[in-house]
Formats: structure tokens, sequence, C-alpha cells
């Protein structure tokens, strides 16, 4: 029992408000976790709702989740929401409260939430990736990026891996926060990376198709991306009413 307190204590190594995303009118949880300090009664523990499917996953896919959902029941804190638990659609995405709309993301170790009033969004997207090794990079760069954005590969301030990673995590974002209108799937070429500026973390992107009527092709659109490590990214795209 005392060594399994003493794992509790430890699977979060760090955890706050707002140090992702801090302006953007969102209510944010971060946190760093340890996976190696995972035990299924985390759960119970933190008061977070597993499903039963999620129970039959191996620990590291487990850690992800629980982490994720604790963040995303700490950021609804700041809705008054403290007792809301947060159910899985058929879809698996989560089930928010009426009149708010969010979004999960977690890497190895690290996990965020976003939660949003859906009176000023109509769609909320943030992911965390670890930056993209070479051989990744090279398998994948052509089906994610376009010629055109190939060249932004060669921006100052951040590696080619760096750059790349942050590029296809504005897409991840923007799927997600896309989602809930279009309720769909679509590719990666839906979307052209146009400028990215290293200095203020900012991402302007273009639809190069229509996905639905408040997402039509020629909109630019911001997103946003942070270092959370020299060796992990978190991106941000909010869409405004």
């Amino acid at each position: 029992m005392i060594s399994q307190l003493a794992e509790s204590a430890a699977f979060f190594t760090s955890q706050g408000r707002g140090q992702v995303w801090p302006g953007q009118g969102l209510s944010e949880y971060y946190c760093e976790f340890s996976p190696k300090h995972y035990h299924d009664q985390l759960f119970g523990q933190y008061q977070v709702h597993c499903p039963p499917d999620m129970l039959r996953a191996v620990d590291k896919r487990k850690a992800g989740y629980l982490a994720g959902r604790y963040c995303a029941r700490e950021a609804l804190e700041a809705f008054e929401l403290t007792h809301f638990v947060i159910l899985n659609a058929p879809d698996r995405s989560p089930i928010w409260p009426n009149g708010l709309l969010g979004s999960i993301s977690h890497s190895e170790d690290h996990a965020i939430a976003v939660i949003g009033d859906d009176r000023y969004l109509v769609g909320l997207g943030t992911d965390i990736e670890p930056i993209i090794g070479d051989d990744a990079m090279r398998e994948t760069q052509s089906q994610v990026l376009n010629p055109e954005e190939l060249h932004l590969l060669e921006c100052s301030g951040l590696s080619r891996r760096q750059l790349f990673t942050v590029l296809f995590s504005v897409k991840e974002s923007f799927f997600k926060a896309a989602y809930r209108l279009v309720r769909g799937f679509f590719g990666f070429d839906a979307v052209s990376i146009q400028a990215l500026d290293h200095g203020k973390g900012e991402v302007t992107f273009c639809l190069n198709e229509t996905l639905h009527e408040r997402l039509r092709q020629g909109d630019e659109l911001p997103g946003r991306f942070k270092m959370l490590r020299a060796d992990t990214i978190a991106t941000l795209v909010s869409l405004s009413r």
C-alpha cells in the first residue's frame, strides 16, 4: 500500500492552469506525468471515469487517457462543473457539457485539455506531439505537406524536424476543431500552411476545399504553436463564430 501511494504521488510530475495557452480566452489545464508510475487505482484516486474497454488497454495507453481526462476535469472547474463526468460518444470523442466545447491531447508524458464557450467558438482543437524522427519525416512528408509547404521547412529558428512537427500538429489541431462541424474525416491536403512566425508562435493556414458552410475554400485561419520542451510541441486552433 505504501508503495502504491508513493507511485500515486509520483504520477503527476508537474501540473497547472493556463501554462500553455494563456490569453486565449480558454480554460486550460496542462500536466506532465510519469507512465512508469501508473496503476489502475489512480482512476479512482483522481475521480476520473474509466470506460470498461479502456481497462483492457495496455498501461501506457491508460496512463495517457487518465492524464488527459484528469486535465479535462480540472479545466471544467472554471465553469463550476467539478463533478461533471466526461463520457465518450460512439466515435470515442469526449461529450462536453451543454454550452461548452473542448479538446484533449496527450503524448507519452504530457497532457492538456482546453475548454471554451460555444457562444464564441464553433470549434476548438489542441494537439501535443513529440518531435518526429528523421525516418518518419521522410516517409510521411509527401503525404502531410504539399510542395509549397515544404519550403517552410527552410524557415530559420527551428530545425526541420521541429518545423515539420509543427506543421503536422497544426493540421491535427484543425481537424479536431473542424470535426464538430464537419462530422467526418478529411485529408491533409484540405489545408495548406501559408505562413509561420516562430517568434510569435503563430501559423496562418488556408482551406483548399469547402468542408462546411462555415469552413469554405479560400478561408484563411490562424493557429498557434509552442515548444513545451526541445522534444515536444503543442498546437492550438480555435474557430471563432
